[in-house]
């Protein structure tokens, strides 16, 4: 009763070419999805204006050398829902939230700064860019996402303990 396959049948050869063609076909989408994105992020980013505020580029800078960052990203304004958050195309810049930023005070600002410019100092949006690779490749596969998720979660409770413990050192100094 077992019916083995002969090299002469090639059936199971259409089930792999429609495999294949699936996964092309998602592989594209989404690297079309991460091109445009970036795109976007690009126009966008050429749009914001220079940060000029003199309290918040004291604060930038003291929080730079704190975590001894020798070459410090852009500091720029634009729209975000967030008041902070670090983009990379092809260098990081720091973005911030004009009206949410200006209300906060000295040590709010620190604290905020300190962390984003943690994430610069840790390569996590070069990290990130890697998973986003991954992900393109392994779209189909659900673990991949659940790692990507996991990796800006962890990278979130790093950048938190890293920039207050730095703010905790530099306070006893």
């Amino acid at each position: 009763q077992v019916k083995l396959i002969s090299p002469e049948e090639t059936l199971w050869l259409r089930g792999y070419e429609i495999a294949c063609i699936i996964w092309l076909i998602g592989t594209s989408l989404f690297f079309i999805y991460y091109l445009l994105r970036g795109l976007f992020a690009y126009k966008a980013i050429k749009q914001y204006s220079s940060c000029e505020d003199k309290r918040l580029i004291k604060i930038y800078s003291e929080c730079a050398d704190m975590l001894n960052i020798e070459k410090i990203p852009p500091l720029l304004f634009g729209t975000l829902r967030e008041p902070a958050c670090v983009v990379t195309l092809l260098q990081p810049a720091v973005i911030l939230k004009k009206d949410i930023v200006l209300r906060l005070s000295d040590k709010e600002l620190q604290i905020v700064l300190s962390h984003e410019l943690v994430h610069v100092k840790r390569k996590h949006h070069f990290i990130r860019r890697i998973y986003d690779i991954i992900s393109i490749l392994y779209w189909f596969n659900p673990l991949i996402w659940i790692v990507k998720h996991e990796f800006s979660y962890t990278c979130e409770m790093d950048c938190d303990k890293h920039a207050l413990k730095a703010l905790e050192s530099h306070a006893t100094v």
